[in-house]
């Protein structure tokens, strides 16, 4: 028989979370923003699972379900699970439809810049933008950004940026996790909900070879995040 949780209290959120795998507490991580935390949300734990990804994103699409919502859109590529989950519960709670849409990475790079990052192992700094093909299910819209975990809230920025360009309207972000460091006047937008709530002690790579836990000799953990990638461009 299926299992399908009704309601979603915060210790219920985190046992699953902690069940599955997806939470990390204690080692050294890498993210993907470069910084470097002793805390770690691994999506593809809780993704793995359909059921569970369905009910944490059926629970935070309720704090939506009556503002409107006919995008719901999020960055690749973990933003695109929960965008198309979102989507079908706001369906299902209102009857009407909601579209599911990314915003897709990419590298801005010229030619000076692609022989420096051979040569150097020098990362280019990522950019997002919406695919072309699929601005004209944006612009004049009413849209929510979500996705998996909010760090710095620098993505979720270049993604309200990005459909604001286009012509449409953010009405809120939503996101499984955040860690606290982001908060609705930073994204200047008029409605934040996380789920769920995961302080994290987060140092910049410098700050970390400082007083992190890179200065204490942790082992960076490169079965998750960018930890493999951080040793192989620290190593060259």
């Amino acid at each position: 028989m299926m299992k399908v949780l009704r309601a979603l209290s915060n210790e219920a959120a985190f046992g699953i979370l902690g069940g599955l795998g997806a939470i990390k507490i204690g080692g050294h991580f890498v993210y993907t923003t470069g910084q470097h935390s002793t805390h770690y949300f691994d999506k593809h734990a809780l993704y793995a699972n359909t059921i569970h990804t369905s009910n944490f994103c059926g629970e935070l699409a309720k704090y939506f379900r009556d503002d409107g919502v006919e995008v719901v859109l999020g960055p690749a590529l973990g933003g695109i699970v929960i965008a198309q989950w979102i989507a079908y519960h706001l369906e299902n709670y209102n009857a009407q439809d909601v579209l599911a849409v990314f915003a897709e990475k990419f590298r801005p790079m010229n030619v000076e810049d692609l022989e420096r990052k051979l040569k150097d192992w020098i990362k280019v700094p990522e950019d997002l933008r919406i695919p072309r093909e699929l601005e004209r299910h944006v612009a004049g819209k009413r849209v929510l950004i979500v996705d998996n975990i909010i760090t710095t809230g620098n993505t979720i920025r270049k993604v309200i940026e990005r459909t604001r360009s286009i012509g449409g309207e953010v009405i809120g972000v939503g996101t499984i996790m955040t860690n606290g460091h982001a908060t609705e006047n930073d994204l200047s937008v008029p409605k934040l909900v996380p789920l769920l709530n995961f302080p994290a002690p987060i140092w910049e790579e410098e700050e970390c070879a400082r007083n992190g836990p890179c200065s204490q000799g942790i082992p960076i953990n490169t079965g998750v995040g960018k930890g493999a990638e951080f040793l192989m461009r620290r190593d060259v």
